[in-house]
């Protein structure tokens, strides 16, 4: 839909979208006359998104910008989806979400004690307390880090087919660095959450926590991937590294929580977005440009 604004115009997309969302209800029709809504929901989402990509890369807004606009419009309409299908099962959307996930939880719970481990009830009450309520809180988190995933998917994969254009914009996950009050702002929340974890601002303070820590943790691995890709050039391979050693990583993880690699991913983020290692939005004194490294990546 985006590429059809930016190469054949606001008639031809519009003429796109209609048939995008009425082709999404004809598909999630086929599993019941209830599913078209939510089909109705995911053409907008896709026409929407699509709309406000063109309109950034046509205005000149800005990568950063695009996925603000594109991962906001899919937070709207996604929630307000969600918010429907929680009211007609008699559920906030924190239930809606969350207890699915919580009955597994308590099934797996249930056959340890089958299997011969005696966990006291007592001690399985609380765990499972505990859980629900931090899975609650971490809702709203969970709902923007998604958004603003989708948002950067769909100016990346619209931008990477402009990069052939003049008018494009240009953008490599490798320069994706984290703004300094990010940083100063996920460190105040960080320890307003643990002077008052039990005060009514402790949601804001999580969530707000959680959801810079995810931005923190893909600048990391975008300051890894800029030295990475001076050694590899292939961008599928370095994909299967960064995918492997986040993996490998977990087996470390259960040595201690504290030592893993979304810390050290988050700890990278926070002192290049102070220090500028990878000098950033400066001219390399003797460098050479990464205008054709990012084409090809």
């Amino acid at each position: 839909i985006a590429m059809t604004i930016l190469c054949l115009g606001p008639v031809t997309a519009l003429i796109a979208s209609l048939c995008a969302i009425l082709i999404s209800m004809f598909f999630c029709g086929t599993y019941g006359e209830t599913a078209k809504l939510q089909g109705l929901f995911i053409g907008l989402e896709a026409a929407l998104c699509g709309c406000l990509c063109a309109y950034a890369i046509i205005k000149k807004k800005g990568f950063c910008n695009g996925v603000l606009l594109s991962g906001g419009a899919f937070l709207i309409l996604s929630f307000t989806e969600l918010y429907n299908s929680a009211l007609k099962a008699g559920m906030s959307v924190a239930q809606f979400l969350t207890g699915m996930p919580m009955e597994l939880f308590k099934m797996q719970i249930a056959s340890l004690n089958e299997s011969g481990v005696n966990i006291p009830t007592e001690t399985i009450d609380t765990l499972i307390d505990a859980i629900g309520r931090i899975a609650v809180m971490m809702v709203p988190s969970i709902l923007v880090i998604s958004s603003l995933a989708v948002g950067y998917g769909v100016m990346w994969l619209v931008t990477a087919q402009m990069r052939r254009l003049p008018v494009g914009i240009t953008h490599s996950f490798a320069k994706v660095r984290l703004p300094k009050t990010a940083v100063i702002i996920m460190l105040l929340s960080f320890a307003l959450f643990f002077i008052s974890p039990e005060g009514k601002f402790s949601y804001v303070f999580l969530n707000a926590m959680i959801v810079l820590g995810a931005v923190s943790f893909f600048a990391g691995m975008s300051f890894v991937d800029f030295y990475l890709r001076r050694i590899i050039k292939s961008t599928p391979v370095r994909v299967i590294i960064h995918i492997f050693v986040f993996f490998f990583s977990t087996v470390f993880s259960g040595v201690s929580p504290y030592v893993n690699l979304f810390i050290v991913y988050i700890l990278l983020a926070s002192v290049d977005a102070f220090a500028n290692f990878r000098k950033i939005g400066k001219e390399e004194e003797g460098g050479e440009t990464d205008e054709a490294e990012e084409r090809e990546n």
